[in-house]
């Protein structure tokens, strides 16, 4: 039997390493060594024409992640600098033009890495009857997996969530391509697999007798953190016990303008509880972006960072008082696994999947920063504490029950 991981979307956009980016990743680099024996797992991508396999790591990562990094460093300047300038700070200026360097030599170094590392040729896979093809990716293409069935192969496909779905408010359009891919996976595939109960609960609750079977497999959370090097000053400097951190991209769905609101009520209540924001700016969040950059507290009890590395995070995780998770909807909720595995308590909006994996939680209503505020003058109430470290499924164990459920 030949299973066959689709990973064309990954592979087409290396320099992306967004949540389902880094699953698929962490899926690639295992699944050869842990299927089973009459199992042949292959990687593959749809390119020139046809179907390719793909080696254990995803071309370009490994130098990707460098030039990743350092873009988002000259973004990241170049937005501070910008609202520098417009102060009147003309100083500003020169620290523009050197994000606006690294930003543009870096990205047209991803560019380049892209067409080197991840070329059109290779060995051609001819799909045939017996053959599993498992869309890992989202934007799956389909004209090419209609192909794959009629040459006998089955279609399975991995979903993260249907958010686009549920709640199409949160993003910019609708996200029409996300809502046609769901669809096509709901009513084409021979099996789904979800990354949580919820997940597979809102997948029969909105597609009913018309949904195939959906599997459930959880995500890995190992935690390289623990190798990681020092974070960098200004942000060593914004850990403490009465530091409360937040993980994620701005996006609409996460909250962050909730927390913030629950912030500013503690401040005017005297507290020197303090927040610290970890994630890159993502879409629909202008005005967000705006009142942090302008907000008094900036830089005393507020701390925000768009370009964290998994240092940053480590001694975030190590040191802060605890994690603030204010999303209004979500599909799985990596932060909440990564806190617990550190001891760290969690304050968490009170939504089914932050119950299924964080059970132990401190659970606020959504989006009431009253309530909000009152965990967090609750949880300052209290000694600083570490709760037993939380042992959560292995990227390893989550490939394994991923593949059984394929095989099945």
């Amino acid at each position: 039997m030949r299973v066959l991981l689709d990973c064309t979307m990954t592979c087409r956009q290396p320099e992306l390493m967004t949540g389902i980016q880094r699953v698929v990743h962490e899926i690639v680099r295992r699944c050869r060594s842990l299927a089973p024996d009459n199992v042949e797992c292959l990687p593959v991508r749809f390119a020139a024409g046809a179907w390719r396999p793909v080696g254990d790591r995803i071309p370009g990562d490994q130098v990707l992640g460098v030039l990743r990094a350092a873009a988002a460093s000259g973004r990241a300047r170049r937005k501070e600098a910008r609202v520098a300038i417009a102060e009147g700070r003309c100083a500003a200026c020169l620290h523009w033009l050197f994000g606006q360097l690294l930003y543009t030599l870096a990205s047209a170094l991803c560019s380049l890495v892209k067409r080197v590392r991840v070329p059109a040729a290779g060995e051609e896979l001819v799909l045939r009857p017996g053959d599993t093809l498992v869309l890992l990716d989202t934007f799956a293409i389909r004209p090419e997996v209609i192909a794959a069935q009629r040459a006998g192969a089955r279609v399975e496909a991995v979903i993260h969530d249907i958010i686009p779905i549920t709640h199409p408010h949160f993003f910019v359009g609708g996200n029409a391509d996300l809502v046609r891919w769901f669809d096509w996976s709901a009513n084409h595939a021979s099996r789904l697999h979800a990354t949580t109960e919820y997940v597979r609960g809102t997948l029969r609750g909105h597609y009913g007798a018309a949904c195939p079977e959906v599997r459930v497999f959880p995500l890995g959370a190992d935690l390289p953190l623990a190798q990681a090097g020092l974070p960098r000053p200004a942000l060593a400097h914004a850990v403490g016990d009465r530091t409360f951190l937040m993980v994620g991209t701005l996006e609409p769905r996460k909250g962050h303008a909730c927390a913030l609101d629950a912030f500013e009520l503690c401040w005017a209540r005297g507290s020197d509880a303090r927040l610290l924001v970890l994630g890159r700016v993502g879409w629909m969040t202008e005005a967000l972006v705006r009142r942090m950059r302008s907000h008094p507290e900036l830089g005393r009890r507020l701390h925000v960072f768009h370009d964290a590395d998994d240092a940053d995070l480590a001694h975030a995780y190590r040191g802060c008082r605890a994690l603030v998770a204010a999303s209004a909807v979500e599909g799985f909720g990596l932060p909440l696994v990564e806190a617990a595995q550190h001891g760290l308590p969690v304050l968490a909006s009170d939504i089914p999947v932050f119950r299924e994996v964080a059970s132990d939680a401190t659970y606020f209503r959504v989006d009431d920063a009253g309530d909000l505020a009152r965990a967090i003058l609750s949880e300052l109430e209290r000694s600083p504490r570490r709760l037993p470290g939380r042992r959560w499924v292995s990227w390893e164990e989550s490939v394994r029950r991923l593949l059984r459920g394929i095989v099945a």
